[in-house]
């Protein structure tokens, strides 16, 4: 990669962008629990970490075993939210609770809890559970912490043939005019100003904070994390 400063880098905080240029975030993924509303009353939702321990979601969690579904990145929450050690103590600890690793992405577990084949989900993508209520599916996600916040990003490629044309490019996804873009075909869009089309899927409108994996967390950690995971839940 080459490094390039958007003109736009400004409009944006600095765990949303390289403080190189090296990349710019384009639109947001938050990673939340999902849970069939017909199965699971009000008062069970699940708010907090600890309420996942609870023996009656024992064997009634699904997750994607896709590593791109999020699996490694909801391992890497809980360490950087708790703690390496009281984070490891809870991951331990929820080892045990039998989650369901379903060989499918994170849209078809959704799907599966939708069905009413399980009740709660893991690490889907909240602006899912949102799409799917709108056309009538007994789901919602649940503002649990910490709300993983991983992310598309955009670079220029070094000793690209059209550097400028690239550049152009860049500046226009980072423009508000280019994350307009993005919210109106159901992404969410990086830039803070940009209200998603259901404004409450980001934090600025959602009243969560996010915690934010840029590339070079993911880069770094990512390997240690996903070996956790297979070494606790399969």
């Amino acid at each position: 990669m080459a490094p390039y400063v958007s003109a736009h880098a400004g409009l944006y905080p600095t765990a949303l962008r390289d403080a190189n240029g090296m990349w710019i975030a384009t639109n947001l993924y938050f990673l939340t629990p999902g849970y069939n509303t017909n199965l699971v009353k009000p008062a069970d939702v699940p708010k907090t970490l600890d309420d996942l321990l609870d023996p009656r979601w024992k064997g009634k969690i699904v997750w994607s075993n896709a590593r791109s579904a999020g699996r490694p990145i909801f391992v890497g929450s809980v360490l950087r939210h708790l703690g390496e050690d009281k984070g490891m103590a809870w991951l331990e600890k929820f080892s045990r609770q039998q989650v369901v690793n379903a060989y499918i992405t994170a849209r078809a577990v959704l799907d599966q809890v939708i069905a009413g084949e399980y009740p709660l989900a893991l690490a889907i993508f909240n602006h899912h559970a949102v799409l799917s209520a709108q056309k009538g599916a007994p789901v919602d996600w649940i503002k649990l912490n910490p709300i993983a916040a991983p992310m598309q990003v955009t670079s220029l490629v070094k000793n690209c043939a059209h550097p400028n044309a690239g550049k152009l490019l860049i500046d226009f996804i980072a423009s508000e005019q280019g994350q307009k873009v993005l919210a109106g075909a159901d992404y969410l869009p990086a830039m803070p100003s940009v209200e998603a089309k259901t404004p409450s899927l980001k934090p600025e409108k959602g009243d969560f904070t996010p915690l934010y994996f840029p590339p070079d967390v993911l880069g770094r950690d990512g390997d240690r994390w996903d070996q956790l995971y297979k070494t606790l839940f399969r």
